[in-house]
């Protein structure tokens, strides 16, 4: 009795094709897990990227990097075109920032222009690699009609300062020696 559902007049070739098809459960494959994006093995992570439609994706960012942006995907794409999309973008990637249009701005900008004002304490100076992968995360979430006006990176540094001194007092003493 063979172990497929093909009548008797089946082909060979359809036979063979039953009986590689029945294996495929073989396969080990946790399917729930490769739709995790926290789960997903690194090396599947560029086709999860593809499926939740990731707008900017770069093969050199950090595992990390990889998965906030994926994560991140579904809540850009409902908020795309606004400075929230923008800012989730971003911050997905590792870069918190600030975005200030340009009616909020001190004194008012240009008409339909915003600026960013990105803080890299305890991150690191960016790469001009990473400013080009910020430019496009920006120029693919933003709305059309809005322009980058500034990119402000903001850096510092934190520390322990440890200051110290002593205070003297006394009497000065000369001692002549006569004999």
């Amino acid at each position: 009795m063979p172990d497929h559902l093909l009548p008797c007049n089946a082909s060979k070739v359809e036979q063979s094709m039953s009986l590689a098809v029945a294996r495929l459960t073989d396969v080990p494959l946790a399917v729930r897990e490769s739709w995790n994006p926290d789960a997903c093995a690194a090396h599947l992570l560029p086709w999860l990227a593809w499926q939740f439609s990731v707008d900017k994706w770069d093969t050199g960012w950090s595992t990390d990097q990889k998965r906030g942006a994926i994560k991140a995907s579904i809540q850009v794409h409902r908020k795309k075109g606004t400075p929230c999309a923008v800012r989730t973008a971003l911050k997905a990637l590792g870069f918190p920032v600030g975005l200030t249009e340009w009616f909020n701005a001190v004194p008012t900008g240009a008409p339909y222009t915003f600026s960013i004002s990105l803080d890299v304490t305890g991150y690191g100076i960016p790469t001009p690699a990473s400013y080009q992968t910020i430019l496009d995360v920006i120029q693919s979430t933003k709305n059309v009609r809005s322009h980058l006006a500034a990119l402000h990176v903001n850096a510092g540094i934190s520390g322990d300062i440890f200051g110290g001194g002593a205070a003297l007092t006394g009497e000065i003493v000369s001692i002549s020696a006569e004999a």
